[in-house]
């Protein structure tokens, strides 16, 4: 039987997403002005939730659970350097260069489904925690993935197609094909996803989203940052009571 609540919370963030994606559609100029700023903050966001709460909590319930922290953070790695050029900074145009973008976020996003499931089968409580704090980021999701798609060249109705797939229909994907495979498991055996998940989700936010943007105010992107950590940390510290 599905969880409902996790497939609502993944429906939340969808809507989330498709918001951030309306605000690039809207007023596309705030939004690339202050996209550094949305990248920043779910940077902090990101990065504070793998090392506060899944890694912590995950590795010793795996073998060599550091080694499945290292190959999600590999695997996110591989996808953004396929995305590079071929010096590895400058970004390619065009179809390829814009299904990378939505193929990593959409793991992350897909990832995302997977822990909705897992923590509302803890509790209703941790469940909860964990949705509002992974809603928070997706509407940031949105905006960074459309606008990267933007920047590739390809037609506007391509780029809104691949972002909506990539932001926004992977997160109930992974919470509905979750809820179908992992009924009745333990959630603690379920760690080496939950750490695969730890590993990618420092790539995106240490590295990706840490130097995303053009030029931006040091102190804004500063604030910006340990938001999205103090927000995580909140989430993390209630969580645990």
């Amino acid at each position: 039987m599905l969880s409902e609540p996790a497939i609502l919370a993944s429906l939340a963030a969808a809507w989330a997403a498709t918001l951030g994606l309306a605000a690039v559609a809207i007023a596309r100029p705030w939004a690339e002005r202050n996209e550094a700023l949305f990248a920043a903050f779910a940077s902090g966001l990101l990065v504070t939730t793998a090392v506060t709460h899944l890694i912590p909590e995950y590795v010793n319930a795996a073998p060599n659970g550091s080694f499945y922290v290292l190959g999600g953070f590999l695997a996110l790695y591989a996808l953004g350097a396929l995305a590079a050029g071929g010096d590895g900074v400058s970004p390619r145009t065009g179809l390829t260069a814009a299904i990378l973008p939505a193929l990593a976020i959409g793991f992350h996003s897909f990832i995302d489904g997977i822990v909705y499931t897992v923590a509302f089968a803890n509790s209703m409580f941790t469940g909860a925690l964990a949705a509002a704090g992974l809603i928070v980021h997706e509407f940031s999701e949105g905006v960074i993935l459309l606008t990267l798609l933007l920047r590739t060249g390809v037609r506007r109705m391509t780029a809104y197609a691949l972002a909506f797939i990539g932001a926004a229909l992977t997160t109930p994907a992974g919470a509905i094909l979750s809820t179908l495979a992992f009924e009745g498991l333990d959630p603690h055996s379920l760690a080496s996803p939950h750490l695969i998940a730890a590993g990618a989700l420092l790539y995106v936010g240490a590295t990706h989203l840490a130097n995303h943007g053009g030029p931006r105010p040091p102190r804004a992107t500063l604030a910006a940052f340990f938001g999205g950590a103090l927000v995580a940390a909140a989430f993390v510290m209630l969580s645990q009571h």
